[in-house]
């Protein structure tokens, strides 16, 4: 795999006030992606050009609370073991492989976020176009094999809701909880038809802190995460 990059990137930061700051970003990427053989050239043969804005805005309304706003475009590119037609025998039945047609995935990315002292709250939303999902299944029904790989959905977007709590039991014993909640759905063909699968999931993660004598410490950190969206399944 050859993939050369070219980019030129401009940022702009400005202060309105004391409390507010902006900032502005453009970037453009023009790629060069190829992929082959020495006995089959071409493979892969890409030519493409992108323009990636940014825009950040945040505003200290006093001393404990901040509000934050951001946009952002973003690429996700394939990477070599994605799309290389190779072959990983897992079994006589399982088989892992690359995928040529695979495409770059183009990400929109909004975010409000609103700081308290040291607690934060994040509301987030992306849409993926061409999304790529990894470890994707099908059965070929003439050898009833199952091959696995990598593969573009229509799309798959995400709203997601942050929280962060601190507290600090006392002087040697502080505490961190995120919580964070999730619904994304995603849409895609399957079996020649169109197929939609959504789902809400929770994962909540808390780190325990304990100052020890002597400049030592002691950390105990556990997570619980429900079910979530794996690409189609």
């Amino acid at each position: 795999l050859k993939e050369n990059i070219s980019a030129a990137y401009v940022a702009y930061n400005i202060n309105p006030d004391e409390k507010t700051n902006l900032k502005l970003g453009l970037r453009y990427e023009y790629i060069n992606s190829n992929l082959g053989t020495v006995a089959m050239k071409n493979i892969v043969d890409r030519h493409y050009g992108s323009l990636f804005p940014s825009f950040f805005i945040s505003r200290k309304i006093n001393d404990d609370q901040t509000i934050n706003f951001s946009y952002s475009r973003r690429i996700s590119r394939p990477t070599f073991n994605d799309m290389a037609p190779f072959i990983f025998f897992f079994d006589p039945n399982t088989f892992f492989s690359g995928n040529p047609a695979l495409q770059p995935s183009i990400s929109e990315n909004i975010k409000t976020d609103f700081s308290f002292k040291k607690m934060l709250v994040s509301l987030s939303y992306s849409y993926d176009d061409n999304s790529i999902a990894g470890f994707q299944s099908r059965i070929d029904p003439k050898t009833n094999k199952q091959i696995f790989f990598a593969e573009n959905l229509n799309y798959l977007q995400t709203a997601s809701l942050l929280l962060a709590l601190p507290f600090d039991v006392n002087k040697w014993w502080s505490m961190q909880y995120n919580i964070i909640g999730t619904w994304q759905q995603a849409s895609t063909i399957y079996n020649n038809a169109s197929l939609k699968v959504q789902l809400a999931n929770l994962n909540i993660r808390t780190t325990q802190n304990f100052q020890l004598p002597k400049n030592y410490s002691f950390e105990l950190t556990a997570f619980y995460q429900t079910a979530s969206i794996f690409g189609r399944y």
